[in-house]
């Protein structure tokens, strides 16, 4: 059981090593702000806008109403 944990963990992790360039990029291109502050309110809204995106529409959703109720 341990190793095929490792082992799916590990080609998760590569995945997300190989995807970072686009994931990035995709970050950069959700929004059409010049500029914006760190800070959770603004990073919710935008992996929000990635999620929504990338078609998981729900977890979206409930992102967003998450940020509406900060």
């Amino acid at each position: 059981m341990e190793h095929t944990f490792e082992r799916i963990s590990n080609a998760l992790k590569k995945e997300y090593i190989e995807n970072s360039d686009d994931k990035l990029n995709r970050w950069i291109e959700v929004t059409a702000a010049l500029w914006f502050r760190d800070v959770a309110p603004v990073r919710f809204y935008l992996q929000a806008k990635m999620l929504y995106r990338d078609g998981f529409y729900e977890a979206a959703i409930i992102l967003s109403r998450s940020i509406c109720e900060m």
